[in-house]
């Protein structure tokens, strides 16, 4: 019973799609910057020239404050009947996304045909994703509602996890085999 009560999973965004294009866009958005600031203090300010040197201090503030929003990690974490999902910002900034009760869930099962069938049919209105892609491997879903809206969550799971979903909710968990 101890081992059901408290346990975390972290899982860190594969850069794919979108991300790999926020990754980009930053990079150039930072060469962008160095080149804007270089052409504005050499052409438009001349008293803005000994401000050039500070470039390298401003550039690294910039990166600071953005570079951890282009690689979020996912982080699931169970506290006796409840899961809670948040997103971690370069192991620094936490953005709590759900709290929702084990026993609340209607279904939770590894995403295949049959899952992303009865899905489509259960229509979800918020949807949230705490997965690294949406083909990685021992990818599972739960279902439920939630002020008379239908959500879905997408995780990676567990064979600890598993184990603590069917404790809590064993009519409506699933199990099959994962490599975890």
């Amino acid at each position: 019973m101890a081992d059901m009560q408290n346990y975390e999973f972290v899982v860190s965004q594969k850069l794919t799609g979108k991300w790999m294009a926020y990754r980009i866009l930053a990079i150039v958005g930072y060469v962008l910057f160095v080149v804007g600031f270089f052409i504005l203090g050499t052409t438009l300010f001349k008293f803005f020239l000994p401000m050039i040197a500070l470039t390298p201090i401003f550039l690294w503030m910039l990166i600071f404050f953005t570079w951890r929003y282009t690689r979020p990690d996912y982080e699931l974490t169970t506290v006796s009947n409840t899961l809670r999902f948040t997103i971690v910002y370069g192991n620094r900034t936490r953005r709590p996304q759900l709290e929702v009760e084990f026993s609340r869930m209607r279904k939770i099962a590894p995403l295949d045909e049959a899952g992303e069938a009865e899905i489509k049919r259960y229509a979800p209105e918020k949807v949230y994703c705490a997965a690294s892609s949406m083909d990685a491997r021992d990818l599972y879903y739960a279902m439920w509602e939630e002020d008379k809206k239908t959500c879905v969550l997408y995780f990676e799971a567990t064979t600890h996890l598993l184990k603590i979903c069917k404790y809590y909710n064993s009519a409506a968990t699933v199990v099959t085999p994962v490599s975890r």
